[in-house]
Parts: structure tokens; sequence; C-alpha cells
């Protein structure tokens, strides 16, 4: 089994926005950057990963771009929010910039009730419904781009 063995986080800016609240972070306009390495024992395998941060002027992430070794961008990621600082919209950029897909998010007061994800042309994908029962989730349930369900999870608590 693979352990690791050795974990570099660089947390030059992390460390000190670690310990700061998200309105402050919005203030003095801080970006986060992240880099870890991943050696494992007995195997040659390693993982490293880097990304950078943007936050609003509330604190919330706007945009986050994921790195590899050579510095080749392996995810980007831009996030809208509602007045309620709930994520609202995720859409996944491609390297070369342009919009590979996204997702819409619905909520009813608190709760998460919806998942839409669409195409690069916004064509639906997929859609996730969610049911609750007072504070408990009781279902989910995926549809496909045409309304037909895939799957539905109940849940039950004891």
């Amino acid at each position: 089994m693979k352990k690791p063995i050795f974990i570099l986080i660089y947390l030059a800016i992390v460390i000190s926005v670690g310990a700061q609240s998200k309105k402050q972070l919005a203030k003095q306009n801080i970006r986060s950057r992240i880099a870890w390495e991943i050696n494992y024992e007995n195997t040659k395998d390693k993982e490293f990963k880097e990304s950078d941060r943007i936050y609003d002027e509330n604190g919330e992430i706007i945009e986050e771009i994921e790195y590899d070794e050579a510095g080749r961008i392996t995810s980007h990621k831009k996030f809208e929010y509602n007045e309620d600082g709930k994520t609202i919209k995720e859409i996944s950029i491609s390297p070369k910039g342009k919009i590979e897909n996204y997702i819409e998010y619905e909520y009813n007061g608190k709760r998460l009730i919806n998942e839409v994800f669409y195409d690069s042309k916004g064509n639906i994908k997929k859609t996730v419904k969610y049911k609750y029962e007072g504070d408990l989730k009781i279902e989910t349930a995926q549809y496909d781009a045409n309304g037909k369900l895939i799957y539905k999870r109940r849940y039950e608590y004891y």
C-alpha cells in the first residue's frame, strides 16, 4: 500500500489566510497559492499539485486554477454566489480559456434542492434533485438530459 512519507506544503500566503476571516481576505485583496508534493514509500510514484485562488469582496473563492509540476493548467474553475454566500454557478474552463461545462445550483432557503449540469453549449447533461424532511435529506434523484430518471436514492434515519 502506498504511504505518503513526505508532504511539502508551500503556504507562504495561505498560513496567514487560514487565520483570517473571509471579509479580511477580501479587504486585503488576498490571493492564495498552495503547492504540495507527495512521494510514496517504496515506489517512484509522486504527486504534485499547485493552485491559485482569487476571492471576491465577501471572501468567497471566485476563481481557482490548479497546475501540474510543469506549470500546465490541470483544472480551472470560476464560481458565482447568491446573496447568502451559497454557490449558484460553477464553471469549468479549459486550459485554452473556453467553457467546458458548468453547474447551476438552486436552493430552498439553506438547502440545496437542484443541481443542473450543462455542456459547453448550454445543453443540459443531467439534473440532480434533493428532497428533505425537516433538516434531513431523504432523497437524491438523478435525471438524464431528457428528464428520464437514472437513479433514485432514499435515505432512512434511525
